[in-house]
């Protein structure tokens, strides 16, 4: 086409566009042709009042608006919700395509944005049709789904929120709408950058959200509750469409079975949950109704989890689907075909086998690149040399091997050594078994079989292999596949003996029930409470390995459950041990107001938005909020110096690194800070040097000018985690039941705003105008010391006060100062 000098249709140049179509002429011929002309004027109207807003990049597409008024006509809907309102251009089509006595819940955590559009609204004569709640909409959902009424009560759901939260929206809405009902989802093609490579210019947001659209889209594709559609309109929206699997009296014996705490068959897969359940216990019931569509005499099964007596409804946990078969990757069948060519070369015997987390995350269906292959008859290194053996016969380039010395002390209880291949890091260790000493973590290792390896890991869901001789997993405790399936933290063997043998499992058992949301059976809860356990873990367990464990909780999707967990089972203070001799004294229910500190900031976090965030600000904001209410305790140590009590649980307890204690003690310092500023920032009014009591020395400047250096002081301090320390200030000030989380999420933003218009947000980036040599010139003195120190702060707030002065203006202020003999030199 280049070369007859055709013009080529102008394509988007970033993965960022907000329509997908290829060419921006084509879709503005879409727009022009078959949209705006008959678009409605009231849509029009807030079309053009939306772009008039900063983030006019979250409005509905008007192609879009489009499609949900045809698809509600459709579908004849009545009853609908919608999660993620902004100013209403969605919500207004949704309105207009609805009867006059059709209802929609509206759902946003900012009524300010609603309120652009709302006077639009209400002129299209459609208002009354809206039920908009300001706040997060989990909370309200669930509610919701505990009340029986709201069950299948909804036509039509359009999802247009927070990325992160649309799993745990699925989770709750797949109850809420009815069957023939439909779900909307928008953004499921995120920009394009679904498929983007690894290089492209994606904006920030863009790339933080993509993983969590990434899992949306293969949660929904493998959900059996639903069909579904993906559409390429605007920048993509999936149907979800429920199945039609209880109706009419299968309802009503289903909800009596509920109630009854049975089921049905050896199994089953509940239509609310898609999970399947594993029988407890038997027994037989006649069923007099011929119409049921269940035998006349059919043995039910008393269900083990997820069937609530109380309220005779199944629950509703978490979204789970676990796949029958392993799918390998291209690069995985590349790697296992090639071991098995070095077996049948040198006709070894060795069956290879993937052990534990790789095969869990295959089977639900999430990526993992932690291959590890247990050897039934060789050591690791011996089997790395074999390939090696093999790449040479093939005339290929060998590889290194790398070997890890077994370090007990570290969990590493065998040698494992190391080969890349296709670069892929595999890790090769031999299959063992284990027989644990009284007062040691560290077993007596010896090769074993691959029942023995199976029995003796931590949990069941870690102890399946899969067998790459015969592709086929295998499960040689019975169970692991029935608990992945049915969502159930369970151990091996006997739950104390196993925490006894080596106590690391306890945090483990509750680091993946918090992470894939799983229940821990009682048993288990009973045996990591038991006081010898307790004793094990504070005993035999390195402080370092426990603060790994701990690292990973926090880092996690569901690090306020892990620690909830950890509390309730009376761990605590066995994890996070105080200092010897602490004041003041605490409080017995100072573990649960730890954690209710920790859950509270992560509902503000995410009612903010927690792209606000990086990895790291974030695991350091939520360990400040966990040691809040114990910033003020402290202790004598041994060079009778006066240290904070968290400073200890960093630097002892969890051996965790020394700047992520400092940090944290710093935004503790900082909230207090922020919090005498805060209400001069909203209110805006005059202050006086006395009204902060931590800066009482300031530069003589007019009052307007020294909010602007306290902020700056404040923030040069703490610098990036400026926004952790404003919102854990909010909270401490604040709190955040749920009716003051939207205020707390206001109150933050106007925060951030003031400092912003300030332009204070890199403000510890800014060089000084003077140096340290500038100013002992102008001062006249030929030595540095505390003098010239105090300058080079006053310098600073003189900066802040003025941050458009110029070098010259600076020393002609000091020189001024010098002379009135301010400060003294």
């Amino acid at each position: 086409m280049a070369a007859t000098g055709e013009t080529q249709p102008a394509k988007h140049q970033e993965v960022g566009h907000k329509s997908l179509l290829q060419s921006d002429a084509l879709y503005q011929y879409i727009l022009e042709t078959s949209v705006y002309p008959r678009e409605p004027q009231s849509m029009k109207e807030l079309r053009e009042v939306t772009a008039k807003h900063p983030w006019n990049l979250m409005t509905t597409s008007a192609d879009e608006g489009q499609f949900l008024n045809m698809l509600l006509k459709l579908i004849n809907a009545k009853n609908t919700m919608e999660i993620g309102v902004y100013t209403g251009y969605s919500l207004l089509s949704t309105a207009l395509a609805l009867p006059d006595d059709g209802k929609i819940l509206a759902l946003d955590i900012n009524r300010e944005n609603y309120e652009i559009g709302l006077p639009i609204i209400e002129k299209a004569g459609v208002a009354h049709k809206i039920d908009f709640k300001e706040g997060p909409a989990l909370p309200l959902l669930d509610q919701m789904v505990n009340d029986v009424k709201f069950h299948g009560s909804f036509d039509f759901i359009f999802v247009d929120a927070d990325k992160d939260n649309y799993l745990n929206y699925h989770k709750r809405l797949i109850d809420l709408v009815k069957i023939g009902g439909v779900i909307g989802y928008d953004n499921t093609l995120w920009n394009g950058s679904l498929v983007a490579p690894p290089d492209a210019p994606l904006r920030k947001y863009v790339r933080y959200y993509r993983d969590f659209v990434l899992e949306l889209n293969k949660a929904l594709a493998v959900d059996p509750r639903v069909e579904i559609c993906q559409l390429p309109v605007g920048d993509g929206i999936t149907l979800c469409r429920p199945r039609k699997i209880l109706h009419g009296s299968m309802a009503k014996i289903s909800e009596k079975i509920a109630q009854l705490g049975w089921f049905c068959g050896s199994s089953i897969t509940t239509a609310i949950t898609g999970r399947t359940f594993i029988p407890a216990c038997k027994t037989t019931v006649k069923l007099k109704n011929p119409r049921f569509l269940f035998p006349r005499t059919q043995p039910l099964y008393r269900c083990c989890r997820a069937m609530s007596k109380s309220k005779g409804t199944l629950s509703s946990p978490s979204l789970l689907v676990v796949r029958e078969n392993i799918n390998l990757t291209d690069e995985e069948r590349q790697i296992f075909e090639r071991l098995l060519q070095v077996v049948r070369h040198f006709n070894l015997e060795t069956q290879l086998r993937v052990a534990g987390g790789w095969v869990r995350d295959k089977l639900l269906g999430k990526e993992c690149y932690d291959i590890d292959v247990a050897l039934d008859n060789m050591l690791g290194k011996e089997f790395c040399e074999k390939v090696n053996d093999y790449l040479i016969h093939a005339g290929e380039e060998t590889q290194g091997v790398g070997v890890i010395q077994s370090n007990p002390d570290q969990s590493k209880h065998l040698e494992t050594a190391r080969m890349c291949l296709f670069d892929v890091w595999i890790d090769f260790v031999n299959l063992r078994s284990e027989d644990y000493t009284e007062n040691s973590r560290i077993p007596t290792m010896e090769f074993g079989s691959a029942e023995q390896d199976a029995y003796r890991r931590d949990l069941t869901i870690n102890s399946l292999f899969y067998n790459i001789n015969t592709c086929s997993v295998e499960d040689f405790t019975g169970r692991g596949l029935d608990d992945l399936k049915s969502g159930k933290i369970v151990t091996p063997l006997p739950p104390k003996e196993t925490f006894l043998d080596d106590p690391l499992r306890v945090l483990r058992a509750i680091r993946f029930c918090a992470r894939f949301e799983f229940e821990m059976v009682e048993e288990l809860k009973v045996a990591a409470a038991d006081n010898d356990v307790k004793c094990a873990i504070a005993d035999k367990i390195s402080r370092e390995r426990i603060g790994h464990e701990i690292d990973l909780m926090v880092s996690g999707n569901q690090p306020v459950k892990a620690i909830a967990c950890i509390s309730n089972l009376g761990l605590f203070w066995i994890v996070f041990t105080l200092p010897p001799n602490f004041e003041p004294p605490i409080s017995e229910e100072l573990d649960r107001i730890c954690v209710s500190y920790m859950d509270e900031a992560w509902t503000l976090m995410h009612g903010i938005g927690s792209c606000t965030f990086s990895d790291e600000q974030r695991r350091l904001y939520l360990y400040a909020a966990l040691f809040l209410p114990l910033r003020k305790t402290i202790y004598g140590d041994n060079k009778k110096r006066i240290v904070s009590a968290v400073n200890y649980i960093y630097r002892n307890s969890l051996k965790l690194k020394g700047s992520d204690a400092d940090n944290v003690i710093r935004l503790h310092n900082a909230v207090e800070k922020f919090s005498s500023l805060i209400p001069l920032v909203v209110s805006n009014e005059g202050m006086q040097p006395a009204e902060v009591d931590w800066k009482s020395d300031m530069i003589d400047v007019p009052v307007s000018l020294k909010l602007r250096i306290l902020l700056g002081l404040l923030l040069r301090d703490i610098k990036d985690f400026w926004r952790a320390a404003l919102m854990l200030s909010i909270l401490l000030n604040k709190g955040s039941s749920v009716e003051r989380v939207v205020d707390n999420v206001r109150l933050f933003k106007k925060v951030e705003e003031e400092i912003l218009k300030l332009s204070l947000e890199k403000v510890w980036e800014v060089k000084p105008l003077i140096n340290g040599r500038d100013i002992m010139k102008v001062l006249e003195v030929k030595n540095g010391g505390p003098v010239v120190s105090e300058w080079q702060q006053k310098v600073v707030e003189w900066q802040l006060a003025y941050p458009s002065g110029n070098m010259q203006e600076c020393i002609d202020w000091m020189m001024r100062q010098k002379q009135l003999n301010h400060p003294t030199t």
